[in-house]
């Protein structure tokens, strides 16, 4: 039951972020969407935690993995798509410091 909540929600942050990207096209905004699609990156890395009881330890190995993959794009010519992958994987970091801070204070509590 969950699972099928978080992806109906998944769904409709999609639409909604769609709905407001052709808004912004239409009204001429300087608002960017992809600061909008950083903020559902955010909620999708805690969604995975919370749905397939990830720990801190695999987030950050998953997050290392994607700051090297970043480094060897912009490397091989490819800064801006690197760019992305390390905003990305920044938000990975900062989820499962946090993680990692909330299993110590369970453990240690």
């Amino acid at each position: 039951m969950l699972k099928i909540f978080v992806s109906l929600l998944a769904a409709l942050l999609f639409i909604v972020l769609v709905i407001i990207q052709l808004w912004l096209q239409a009204t001429n905004s300087l608002l960017l969407i992809s600061n909008f699609v950083y903020w559902l990156i955010l909620f999708a890395w805690i969604a995975l935690i919370k749905l397939y009881k990830f720990e801190s330890g695999l987030l950050m190995a998953i997050a290392f993995a994607l700051i090297l993959t970043s480094l060897i794009l912009a490397i091989i010519g490819l800064p801006s798509i690197g760019e992305t992958i390390i905003r990305i994987s920044f938000i990975g970091w900062l989820v499962g410091i946090v993680q990692a801070l909330l299993e110590y204070r369970k453990e240690h509590g």
